[in-house]
């Protein structure tokens, strides 16, 4: 995410067009009332950019480009179930997230009643899940839920629900999120208590990503994908996933 993973392109529209375009837009929707007004982050200091990033690249604040719809509905356990009827949803938890590649539902699900509020929970295509509470090891787990998601799925407690602005490529987000770099990271950031860790959505309103322009975001996201397909085709996946 240094700028090294695929060739620069010299007309691409530079990373700071693309942050007018989200304030812009971040701006309508709050007029609008359908996003609500946040309080001004902090500006970037020179301390806080760990590493060098081209000059059409900018560091942001996850929150200034992205909008945290919010986490999920808590279920207690005695109330979830391993068997689906007409009446249920299903209910998705950090294992549902895969541990090494940020694959969405990856294993068994988790069924809940539906409720009332059921609907305000539920998750919506392209959004990028972030696990929040957890151990050590798994606070900060990611995924994106699939572009042809089909069928009503309730978010978990723990499960914070994150959208885009300005045609921004969430999975690129995500790829950064789940690099051995971030993973550093998170493990710095979580609060943890006897047996649990969090990461607080005020935490990650201030986390710094390294921003490409949008047509690098789509060239980087392209070839972590291959990646990943190589990897997969690997006899030793599973053994490192």
């Amino acid at each position: 995410m240094r700028g090294k993973l695929v060739k620069q392109d010299p007309n691409d529209e530079p990373a700071s067009v693309l942050l007018e375009k989200i304030k812009a837009e971040k701006e309508q929707l709050i007029k609008e009332k359908k996003i609500k007004k946040s309080k001004p982050l902090p500006p970037i200091s020179d301390e806080e950019k760990t590493f060098e990033i081209p000059d059409s690249w900018e560091w942001v604040r996850l929150g200034d480009v992205t909008n945290f719809v919010g986490t999920g509905m808590v279920i207690p356990a005695n109330k979830q179930f391993d068997t689906f009827t007409s009446q249920m949803l299903p209910y998705f938890k950090m294992n549902n997230i895969g541990n090494w590649d940020g694959e969405f539902g990856v294993n068994n699900w988790t069924y809940v009643l539906k409720t009332q509020n059921s609907d305000n929970y539920l998750l919506k295509s392209g959004q990028l899940l972030f696990n929040t509470r957890n151990s050590r090891e798994l606070v900060g787990k990611t995924t994106i839920v699939p572009d042809n998601l089909n069928k009503k799925i309730l978010a978990n407690n723990n499960i914070l629900r994150i959208e885009s602005f300005g045609k921004m490529k969430l999975k690129y987000i995500n790829y950064y999120l789940i690099s051995p770099f971030s993973r550093h990271m998170f493990l710095n950031m979580t609060a943890a208590t006897t047996n649990v860790a969090a990461i607080y959505q005020k935490q990650l309103n201030k986390l710094l990503v390294p921003l490409p322009p949008l047509e690098e975001q789509k060239r980087i996201v392209k070839k972590i994908d291959q990646l990943f397909i190589l990897l997969k085709r690997d006899k030793n996946y599973k053994k490192v996933k």
